[in-house]
């Protein structure tokens, strides 16, 4: 076996420097413009400051598109019908549901997307048989105004907004401290609450 190269292990000169981002939630969290909030979303019952946050971050729903083409169970053409369109908002979902039910990675359809399918089956129109196949088209529409998302890109977006969410951590008293003070918040949150509740990561 050829040996591991050394550089690789090369300790850096300098001093190490971290950023660090905080996002503040008001103790009333402001109304959501365009999401339809209502008893049965438990993610935003559970959370609703985190929920106001993302909805201001992913932004009215009802600017997301996209068509829908309705299929023969039997052939799988198309069954003449000029392409429909559903808008995001119809769904009447929280922000923080369409965070964490968009899917994990790209290409791959998760549980939005079987909900807006069973959605439009549904809500079918006029004329479409019951057991009518739903293909959606996730693509931006040329004629589209800028203001307007399809679907695949609003599910980008909102795939972003999970890793932020997933890969953030409550604020400590550290962490507004300068290096130096930093020991002293350690232990004047230790006598504060006590050595059950305290425990400590290295930056």
């Amino acid at each position: 076996m050829l040996p591991e190269p050394e550089i690789l292990e090369t300790p850096r000169t300098g001093i190490g420097l971290v950023h660090r981002l905080l996002a503040l939630c008001a103790d009333a969290p402001p109304a959501a413009p365009g999401w339809k909030l209502n008893q049965h979303q438990a993610r935003a019952q559970a959370e609703p400051r985190l929920n106001a946050w993302a909805a201001q971050v992913l932004g009215d729903p009802a600017q997301v598109r996209c068509r829908v083409a309705y299929l023969d169970a039997q052939t799988g053409a198309a069954l003449g019908l000029p392409l429909a369109e559903l808008r995001l908002a119809e769904l009447r979902l929280s922000p923080l549901d369409i965070v964490y039910l968009a899917p994990a990675a790209q290409g791959r359809p998760g549980e939005l997307e079987q909900r807006l399918s069973f959605h439009l089956r549904r809500n079918r129109p006029a004329g479409v048989p019951a057991d009518a196949d739903v293909r959606l088209d996730l693509t931006r529409d040329p004629s589209w105004p800028p203001q307007s998302l399809s679907l695949a890109e609003f599910l980008e977006f909102a795939r972003a907004v999970r890793q932020l969410l997933t890969s953030a951590r409550p604020l400590k008293a550290a962490d507004l401290a300068l290096p130096r003070g930093r020991a002293r918040a350690r232990r004047g949150a230790y006598r504060a609450y006590g050595p059950r509740r305290c425990r400590y990561q290295r930056a």
